[in-house]
């Protein structure tokens, strides 16, 4: 364990915490319950407490069976590992909306919001909507997200359209502004490090921790 100082900053105030974490906890921006509580659902995707239901194609199931003389046991098992991996690498979209909602001055939306975006600031002179990549947003899907982020631009408001992953150059397309999540991680944390930084952390978590206990147990002096 690292004693580290952590720095709290709002408008008026500066306030140093003295607290002991991790080596491997590189987000000290993020105070442990609340990465806690952004890691949950990822935790319980692996640890098989929240997997997709949904009834398999018996066209898919039977072909693969055929095709790859495999016994109907194994393809379930694979089949179980690809549900795990896909409800995996969706929940990582929430992870990001949620995290950045966290830092101070922004809002985390809820569904429904009529704004129709994802997080916004606390003052409302901003609205961003997160893509994990371009390519989870098809034609028609762009154009929802760029006509409800225009509506809110014309309300006088800054639009942001984020794509977490990418070498996303910044651009600006009828006044909507479109920036990685490396930058937009950058203008949230004050530091050019910090995206580098937590995939360090998380990958540093699912190595140390294969339970959503073990890493409380790994945060508990914090």
């Amino acid at each position: 364990m690292d004693k580290c100082l952590t720095v709290e900053k709002n408008e008026t105030t500066q306030v140093v915490h003295e607290n002991v974490y991790p080596n491997w906890y590189k987000i000290l921006e993020i105070h442990p319950d609340t990465y806690l509580n952004l890691m949950k659902p990822l935790y319980d995707i692996l640890e098989g407490k929240k997997i997709s239901k949904s009834e398999p194609d018996p066209f898919s199931k039977q072909g693969w069976i055929s095709f790859n003389k495999t016994t109907e046991e194994e393809w379930e098992e694979s089949h179980k590992k690809i549900q795990i991996a896909r409800a995996f690498s969706m929940t990582w979209g929430d992870f990001h909306q949620n995290l950045m909602g966290t830092f101070p001055g922004w809002i985390n939306y809820k569904k429904g919001h009529d704004t129709g975006c994802d997080i916004g600031k606390e003052d409302n002179t901003c609205v961003a909507e997160i893509k994990n990549n371009v390519n989870t947003m098809n034609s028609s899907s762009k154009e929802s997200v760029l006509r409800k982020l225009k509506i809110q631009k014309d309300l006088g408001k800054r639009a942001l359209l984020i794509i977490i992953n990418g070498d996303i150059a910044p651009s600006i397309k009828d006044g909507i502004e479109m920036i990685s999540g490396k930058q937009f991680y950058e203008e949230l944390s004050g530091r050019s490090t910090f995206m580098e930084d937590l995939l360090f952390t998380t990958t540093k978590t699912f190595e140390r921790c294969n339970t959503l206990d073990s890493l409380k147990s790994a945060l508990k002096n914090v």
